[in-house]
């Protein structure tokens, strides 16, 4: 597809650059918990995430649920902390 002389980028570059940007994203979101002292209120992380990585409510829920599901964080009243193993991987980078 061409539109104003620009090619549209092709589906298999558009998934790169997707994944990519869940990974910056990930770390981003793990950097921040981190810094914060290792724990953040969801309110508080989910408008970081929206301002400093664009991530609208569904990509939030998607991102964090990876990253509980990888046991990085934890979800705990209303708050998301940093695990062992997710200051381990942060630190690592």
């Amino acid at each position: 597809m061409q539109r104003d002389g620009l090619k549209a980028a092709p589906d298999s570059q558009r998934s790169t650059e997707k994944i990519m940007d869940i990974e910056k994203t990930r770390n981003g979101i793990l950097s921040c918990l981190q810094k914060k002292g290792g724990t953040l209120a969801m309110s508080a992380l989910h408008g970081y995430s929206k301002l400093i990585h664009q991530v609208a409510h569904q990509e939030f829920s998607e991102v964090m649920e990876g990253l509980v599901s990888d046991e990085l964080v934890v979800f705990e009243d209303d708050n998301f902390i940093l695990t062992e193993k997710g200051l381990y991987f942060i630190t690592s980078l």
